[in-house]
């Protein structure tokens, strides 16, 4: 099983960054219908109804490109040891989700180099983390009790992780060790971060947190508070 630490984004994903977007073209077709478990989209994609993939042997979705989610549920693979993902990054892996709808289950519930959730978006009991990626905006969501196989402890896993973290109008609560997580700064904005198991913001440099309701920060070696939290 993969496991990733909390602030450390895998080499891959920053790698990419810095190479050229090699990548099939864009079309501007109707959307794909996401009507099947493992499908990869290049583009705009929707759900169509509830889609089970908690059985399926890989990724529910590869996308490059934009899910909307049109009110319905997705559900990643919980099955055997090896987890996956259930919106997985493919190409240059720019990823938006949109709302309202859930996404629930898998390794990660949204994992990508640049990742947007926004409009409604429920995330949750995503195994290792609800989403992952280097860039990482969280706007009008809901991320909950994700990372509970990874277990509560430093190098556990929670709601939120990326390079650089925004989490705006946003509830991250009750996931196994982190809230939100940033190797370098998070940026938050009218959140409730709240019930984490460790600490609810933990960042390698100093938060920037407007109107924004949390209990505990913590710097990126958990020996400091950022005192920017209730209880800090």
């Amino acid at each position: 099983m993969r496991v990733r630490s909390p602030l450390r984004i895998p080499f891959l994903l920053l790698a990419l960054l810095t190479l050229p977007f090699l990548h099939p073209a864009r079309s501007s077709a109707a959307i794909v219908p996401v009507t099947s478990c493992g499908l990869t989209v290049v583009g705009r994609a929707e759900l169509t109804g509830d889609l089970d993939c908690s059985a399926y042997p890989g990724h529910a979705l590869m996308i490059d490109g934009t899910l909307e989610l049109n009110g319905f549920t997705l559900t990643g693979s919980a099955s055997g040891s090896n987890l996956y993902d259930a919106v997985h990054c493919t190409g240059r892996c720019r990823v938006k989700v949109k709302g309202p709808g859930t996404i629930v289950g898998g390794s990660v519930g949204v994992s990508g180099i640049r990742v947007l959730v926004t409009g409604e978006v429920t995330i949750h009991d995503a195994a290792e983390w609800g989403v992952l990626g280097a860039i990482v905006r969280v706007v009008s969501s809901h991320v909950h009790t994700n990372g509970s196989v990874l277990g509560v402890g430093p190098d556990g896993g929670g709601g939120v992780n990326g390079n650089k973290t925004s989490v705006v109008r946003s509830t991250v609560e009750d996931n196994a060790s982190y809230g939100i997580t940033a190797i370098t700064r998070a940026t938050l904005h009218l959140v409730n971060a709240i019930g984490n198991g460790v600490v609810d913001v933990r960042s390698g440099e100093k938060p920037t947190a407007v109107k924004t309701t949390c209990m505990r920060s913590a710097r990126d070696d958990l020996a400091e508070t950022w005192g920017i939290c209730a209880l800090d």
